[in-house]
Protein backbone atom coordinates (compact mmCIF):
# COMPACT_ATOMS: atom_id res chain seq x y z
CA UNK A 1 0.00 0.00 0.00
CA UNK A 2 1.25 3.44 -0.77
CA UNK A 3 3.65 5.40 -3.08
CA UNK A 4 6.10 3.29 -4.72
CA UNK A 5 9.02 4.99 -3.75
CA UNK A 6 11.78 4.70 -6.24
CA UNK A 7 13.44 7.34 -8.38
CA UNK A 8 13.02 10.91 -7.73
CA UNK A 9 9.44 10.19 -5.75
CA UNK A 10 9.96 11.99 -2.44
CA UNK A 11 7.40 12.28 0.69
CA UNK A 12 8.23 14.74 3.17
CA UNK A 13 6.11 16.17 5.98
CA UNK A 14 5.94 17.14 10.06
CA UNK A 15 6.67 13.60 11.91
CA UNK A 16 4.43 13.84 14.91
CA UNK A 17 3.84 10.90 17.45
CA UNK A 18 0.61 8.52 17.31
CA UNK A 19 -1.82 9.13 19.40
CA UNK A 20 -2.70 6.62 21.10
CA UNK A 21 0.87 5.34 20.45
CA UNK A 22 0.42 1.52 19.36
CA UNK A 23 -2.68 3.25 17.08
CA UNK A 24 -4.82 -0.71 17.39
CA UNK A 25 -7.82 2.25 17.64
CA UNK A 26 -8.53 5.39 16.44
CA UNK A 27 -6.48 8.35 16.92
CA UNK A 28 -7.87 10.90 19.74
CA UNK A 29 -6.80 13.88 17.84
CA UNK A 30 -7.18 13.43 13.97
CA UNK A 31 -6.68 16.84 13.00
CA UNK A 32 -2.96 16.97 14.87
CA UNK A 33 -2.04 14.23 12.65
CA UNK A 34 -2.91 15.30 9.11
CA UNK A 35 -0.62 15.67 6.45
CA UNK A 36 2.15 14.33 8.79
CA UNK A 37 3.95 11.66 9.10
CA UNK A 38 3.07 9.85 11.85
CA UNK A 39 5.42 7.60 14.21
CA UNK A 40 3.47 4.85 16.10
CA UNK A 41 4.85 1.88 18.33
CA UNK A 42 4.30 -2.26 17.00
CA UNK A 43 2.37 -4.88 19.20
CA UNK A 44 -1.15 -5.25 20.67
CA UNK A 45 -2.19 -5.71 16.80
CA UNK A 46 -1.44 -6.25 13.44
CA UNK A 47 0.16 -3.93 11.08
CA UNK A 48 -2.80 -4.18 8.85
CA UNK A 49 -5.11 -3.07 11.67
CA UNK A 50 -2.90 -0.26 12.50
CA UNK A 51 -3.28 0.74 8.85
CA UNK A 52 -6.32 0.70 8.50
CA UNK A 53 -6.58 2.99 11.85
CA UNK A 54 -4.69 5.47 10.24
CA UNK A 55 -6.19 5.01 7.11
CA UNK A 56 -9.27 7.40 8.27
CA UNK A 57 -7.38 10.39 8.05
CA UNK A 58 -5.27 12.05 5.62
CA UNK A 59 -1.81 11.49 6.44
CA UNK A 60 1.30 11.56 4.01
CA UNK A 61 2.75 8.86 6.07
CA UNK A 62 3.05 5.58 9.17
CA UNK A 63 6.39 4.48 10.06
CA UNK A 64 6.10 1.48 12.60
CA UNK A 65 8.80 1.07 15.23
CA UNK A 66 9.88 -1.29 17.79
CA UNK A 67 11.45 -0.41 21.10
CA UNK A 68 13.44 -2.72 22.93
Amino acid sequence: FGLDLKDDVKVSARLVVGDPFRMCQDPTDEAKLRQKIVIIQRGDCMFIEKVNSSLNFSQVGLSIIALM
